[in-house]
């Protein structure tokens, strides 16, 4: 069953989350211009990307969207810094099992978009 349910918000103020504590576990290599981290102490456990670059921004997010709706894994997004960043919260317990593919996953996606515009 497909379910998508999009809401769009506008707050005057920053939510907690978006001044929530975070450690990288993705420094941007290859090339990509993508920094991801990780909420800690935190009580949702989320993923941020954050780039200037956001054509690139969006292919990643967008890419790991599709790949977590595949896999029948809720998620949550929130925009934020007019784009340049965005939180990601996966309906799971742990992100952990996230972290090790977010190298290969990351290179791949900016190689193939790189082949394919």
């Amino acid at each position: 069953m497909f379910c998508l349910i999009l809401q769009a918000c506008y707050f005057a103020i920053p939510l907690p989350v978006e001044s929530a504590s975070t450690f990288t576990v993705y420094d941007g290599k290859a090339g990509s211009d993508i920094i991801v981290s990780e909420t800690v102490d935190y009580p949702l456990k989320a993923l941020v990307f954050t780039s200037t670059n956001l054509k690139t921004l969006v292919g990643v997010v967008s890419e790991i969207s599709v790949s977590l709706h595949d896999n029948a894994t809720a998620y949550s997004l929130l925009i934020s810094n007019n784009g340049t960043k965005v939180f990601l919260f996966p309906q799971v317990k742990s992100i952990k099992p996230f972290i090790p593919f977010l190298d290969n996953f990351i290179s791949a996606t900016i190689e193939w978009k790189h082949v394919n515009i």
